[in-house]
């Protein structure tokens, strides 16, 4: 079925496995509550906030089971929507390294998901877990693909 411009959703071609795959994504108008920037901040420092509290937990040994039962689809998931919101943020906003134009936010997300890992060593209740790095590191690139959808790629 074909939909008009007055729908209220959008297919956008988006697939890891397959070319044929489509997401129905919600089209954002003028009437949207999330068509204004302060909407997003509102929204990522809610996130923001849960994501803390998250870690809070974890670090003192109190995460509720579901989380811990599913532990690498759970860092996919929370890393993948922190840098979705983040991204959106900072309105894609990009830092030149070398001659990389590089994304602002999921790379200093990256660089702090590597150390918090790695801080994880020393914590009685955690441990230094590859796997869950590898997990992270796959929700922040698969959701950095996803915010870059219908863009045009940035020059260096």
């Amino acid at each position: 079925m074909l939909l008009g411009r007055s729908e209220a959703f959008r297919l956008l071609p988006f697939s890891l496995a397959s070319r044929f795959t489509l997401f129905v994504v919600p089209k954002l108008n003028h009437r949207s509550p999330f068509h204004h920037r302060w909407s997003w901040i509102f929204l990522s420092a809610a996130y923001a906030a849960v994501f803390l509290v998250i870690l809070v937990f974890a670090y003192q040994g109190k995460l509720p089971g579901f989380l811990t039962q599913n532990d690498k689809l759970a860092h996919v998931i929370l890393y993948a929507i922190a840098t979705f919101l983040g991204h959106r943020v900072l309105n894609r906003r990009r830092i030149s390294i070398a001659t990389y134009a590089m994304p602002l936010f999921p790379t200093l997300f990256s660089l702090f998901t590597i150390v918090e890992e790695l801080v994880q060593s020393f914590s009685p209740n955690r441990s230094l877990d590859a796997w869950d790095l590898v997990a992270s590191l796959v929700g922040v690139a698969l959701e950095y693909g996803f915010a870059e959808l219908g863009h045009p790629k940035p020059r260096a």
